[in-house]
């Protein structure tokens, strides 16, 4: 596992599930748009969470995978896949580097807010050897360096110090958001 532990996102599957903010419509088309999308391929949900981005896709892909390292996501994956009768999916459980003999090739991949987690060239490489002729990859983020936080999030990020102390703790670290942008 990774610097953080294994235990890093444990027994928060329903929270993320039920408040984790949704992705917007316009995503959703704007990469149905950019890769041609047109129920034909594979889809590869990478950090995959809940899937709650990789389910909205399940009319546009033959088959979709998705992969995590905490089971309890994949559990409330799975419920959500069947809640929506979305039969097209399985999920996976494990990191890349271990599973990338196991899934064959993409023609799109999506990496949901869980690329700063990940070993990012080790994935690349892994991800550009994973892809179809023609496939992509797609890094989605709302993580902007530049960008002032709004009176909420200052507000969170109050409590959250008082709560928990100036430093950010990821399992069994503190987290450190990567130098280098993606």
């Amino acid at each position: 596992m990774n610097e953080y532990g294994p235990d890093l996102f444990k027994g928060t599957a329903v929270y993320y599930s039920k408040y984790r903010p949704q992705y917007p419509s316009s995503l959703i088309r704007f990469l149905i748009q950019k890769f041609s999308l047109n129920g034909e391929g594979r889809l590869l949900d990478l950090g995959c969470g809940t899937g709650q981005l990789g389910l909205r896709f399940s009319d546009w892909f033959e088959e979709m995978i998705g992969v995590d390292t905490e089971s309890g996501m994949l559990e409330e994956a799975n419920r959500l896949s069947k809640i929506h009768r979305v039969d097209n999916v399985s999920w996976m459980l494990g990191r890349a580097e271990e599973l990338q003999s196991d899934w064959g090739s993409f023609r799109l991949t999506i990496l949901a807010k869980a690329f700063h987690w990940m070993d990012r060239s080790s994935i690349l490489e892994i991800l550009y050897q994973s892809s179809d002729n023609n496939g992509g990859l797609a890094i989605i983020d709302t993580f902007n360096v530049g960008q002032e936080p709004l009176s909420w999030q200052l507000k969170v990020n109050e409590v959250v110090k008082r709560w928990l102390g100036n430093e950010r703790i990821a399992g069994d670290s503190i987290y450190t958001h990567p130098k280098e942008r993606h």
